[in-house]
């Protein structure tokens, strides 16, 4: 049969509505064809190498509809076609992270069959240089079996518009866990950066070679594997008396717990002993305790006056993340002072004992006393920055320059869209100066190939880790995000109050998709009702000791969840940032600090897991931003200003 369609061309599917239609396929070379769909029909004549493309003219929603394809004696039909409003969906983990992933959907998953005008279709995850024009994958209507597999952010994205709507609701799921913007970029966008150039061209020089390169890569890996990851070397440091309460521990350093060690001054793989002093009421002496930690990367041994009290080994799956639990022996339990001390073993990726802060406490019946805060630490053992070795850019390595936009972004730019809507950034934040550059110029390189200057939603990153109000890699690349927001038709939706400080991804999917449609309503379907966008950063101005930050997109004033306004820090000239009052006018935030008479400078959420409670009168949070008095107000769409 010489009668093909382009494979995303399929039962089922979802085509955009008010734009022009165009299929795609093959024939023999020279012969003509006919497309009919609705009241249209479209002719067309496959070229020498036997493509064709047949346009036909916009449509209002409706459907379903047959698509009836003919060329000589062959025929194509397709069944159950929508016209209704199609979004791209795409991002690493947390956009590919499914239904069926999220604890307790068993009942979202069941009533998916209670809207079959949501179609979905999902690309195999594909990272190849040389891109078949086959694929595996079909639209299919919104079911049970379909949605188990589907991203969650999408699918709650997507019911919340349909049902918003009325109309058919087309997904197109093409996210793939653990990828760099660098990736999803198109080339020509790529060669343009004066930064990437010569990556790329080394990449592209590298591909005849690609099979040497990844022999050497599996040899190397193998050699790695006989000596990495490191083993525990053994616990010298309880044998050096280090879990005992009358060890001086004075000279040892003091670290804020919750914490990845990696995050501070201790950028290596190893073993790290952690102590601190708790005084325990005397009506509680020989009583038994509950000693909580939260999470400890990757296993530990806790111990209670000089005793193990309980540890989990780093065999156990999910060691990393599972919360510490651990019940402390009356026998053990002094009146006064107590100390307790965790061994924690990481010997690849991050480590640490990092809560969240919530988890940490020790109980009895009527009594509880938290345990973040600053915490003594001892290196015990240091294997160095510990990494599994890097395969070479090419096939299956999802992490070459423009590989998944040629792989995945560039077989459905054949769609028209409406928008897009996207979740990455946790796999760029070593290089959040890069990632100012190259997202904005994704977006365009994006609105480029499709030849449409669709709506593009993105959420900025969630909080998560410690509770450090620093400067870190974590807010560099939160902040680099909004540089997107000097483009048109783009809109930010902040995750800052709902992430998980440990875990990379967040359970609630629902708000994030929910968010996603607020943003949507406003950027890409014009509605003008308050509380659709998150409020921003606008301007900056100084009134004698006080900073006075104006906020777009609270139009019914801010408000603060849960006692006074956090999570603001001024600095003077010295740049030193200090924690700051604040108050809220309406749209505007009031901020001083009577240690910092002069006050040039401020920043909101700057921390991994920041302590933040502005919100608008939708219940959207205030954006993480900084700025200084020379900050202006750049031109910027929907209102959506960027940061200095």
């Amino acid at each position: 049969m010489n009668l093909k369609l382009y494979c995303l061309f399929t039962d089922n599917m979802v085509l955009q509505q008010k734009e022009p239609i165009c299929f795609h396929g093959w024939a023999a070379p020279g012969m003509p064809l006919t497309i009919r769909l609705a009241s249209q029909t479209g002719e067309g004549v496959a070229d020498a190498d036997g493509c064709w493309k047949v346009a036909l003219a916009p449509l209002a929603a409706s459907g379903p509809f047959d698509v009836v394809v003919s060329s000589g004696a062959e025929v194509i039909s397709l069944r159950n076609v929508m016209i209704g409003e199609v979004w791209v969906c795409s991002g690493q983990s947390n956009m590919e992270w499914t239904l069926g992933q999220g604890a307790g959907s068993e009942e979202v998953i069941a009533e998916a069959a209670a809207h079959p005008e949501i179609r979905l279709i999902k690309l195999p995850r594909i990272a190849d240089p040389v891109v078949s024009q086959e694929i595996d994958a079909r639209w299919a209507v919104c079911s049970p079996e379909s949605v188990s597999d589907f991203s969650a952010v999408a699918y709650h994205f997507g019911l919340r518009l349909q049902q918003e709507l009325g109309v058919a609701i087309g997904l197109i799921d093409i996210a793939r866990g653990g990828t760099i913007v660098e990736s999803w970029t198109p080339r020509e966008t790529l060669l343009a950066d004066d930064e990437m150039r010569p990556i790329v061209k080394a990449y592209e020089e590298s591909l005849p070679r690609f099979d040497e390169l990844m022999s050497r890569h599996e040899a190397a890996v193998k050699v790695w594997r006989q000596t990495m990851p490191p083993a525990d070397p053994g616990n010298t440091g309880y044998a050096a008396g280090w879990a005992n309460p009358e060890l001086d521990d004075s000279s040892w350093p003091l670290m804020t717990i919750p914490c990845w060690w990696h995050r501070g001054n201790n950028d290596f793989s190893g073993v790290l002993w952690f102590r601190t002093e708790v005084v325990v009421p005397a009506e509680l002496a020989g009583s038994n305790l509950t000693l909580s930690l939260g999470a400890c990367d990757k296993s530990d041994n806790t111990y209670f006056n000089n005793v193990e009290v309980g540890g989990i080994p780093p065999q156990v799956e999910d060691s990393w993340r599972t919360p510490r639990v651990y019940t402390v022996p009356g026998r053990l339990v002094r009146g006064g002072r107590n100390v307790i001390a965790v061994r924690v073993f990481s010997n690849i990726n991050d480590g640490g004992i990092v809560g969240p802060k919530d988890l940490m406490k020790l109980e009895a019946a009527g009594w509880s006393l938290p345990l973040a805060g600053n915490w003594r630490y001892q290196v015990e053992h240091n294997f160095g920055k510990v990494r599994v070795p890097q395969a070479p850019f090419g096939r299956g390595n999802f992490d070459s320059p423009y590989i998944l936009f040629n792989s995945l972004v560039a077989r459905v730019t054949c769609f028209k869209i409406r928008g897009a809507i996207w979740y990455q950034g946790e796999s760029n934040e070593y290089n959040a100066v890069r990632y100012r550059r190259l997202f904005p110029a994704m977006i365009r390189g994006w609105r480029k190939a499709w030849n449409q200057e669709f709506p593009f939603l993105f959420v900025q990153l969630p909080n998560f880790g410690p509770e450090l109000p620093a400067q870190t890699l974590w807010t560099e690349l939160r902040d680099a995000q909004t540089a997107a927001l000097t483009e048109p038709r783009v809109g930010m939706v902040p995750t800052v109050d709902i992430g998980d400080p440990a875990d990379l991804h967040p359970a609630n999917k629902p708000e994030v998709g929910r968010r996603l449609f607020l943003a949507a309503l406003a950027v890409a379907y014009g509605r003008k009702s308050s509380g659709l966008l998150a409020p921003l950063f606008e301007t900056l101005e100084v009134r004698g000791d006080e900073l006075r930050v104006s906020v777009v997109n609270a139009p019914e004033g801010l408000c603060q969840k849960g006692g006074q306004p956090v999570g603001f820090e001024v600095a003077g000239a010295d740049g030193r940032f200090t924690p700051a009052r604040a108050r809220l006018e309406g749209s505007k935030i009031v901020i001083w600090n009577e240690a910092v008479p002069a006050p040039t400078a401020v920043r909101y959420a700057w921390a991994d897991n920041p302590r933040c409670n502005v919100f608008n009168a939708g219940g959207l949070p205030l954006a993480p931003f900084r700025a200084s008095i020379v900050q202006t107000k750049p031109d910027a769409c929907q209102n959506q200003a960027p940061r200095d």
